[in-house]
């Protein structure tokens, strides 16, 4: 990434050093911005949980 003001492409990303997990789907997009300041957006795809419909993790709900 350059550091000129604006936006990355949305590319898939490596989730383990943004999450510790590998099984998820990452993308990121950054917004640079002046002087060196930057937000990074995530976008994951998570696996689908087939015990009750719900990550623990995350606090999503599952049906029972």
């Amino acid at each position: 990434m350059n550091a000129s003001p604006g936006f990355t492409q949305f590319v898939e990303a490596d989730p383990h050093p943004w999450t510790g997990r590998s099984n998820l789907e990452l993308y990121e997009q950054t917004r640079v911005a002046n002087k060196g300041h930057a937000v990074t957006l995530l976008w994951a795809e998570l696996p689908e949980d087939e015990e009750d419909g719900g990550l623990k993790e995350l606090g999503i709900p599952g049906f029972r």
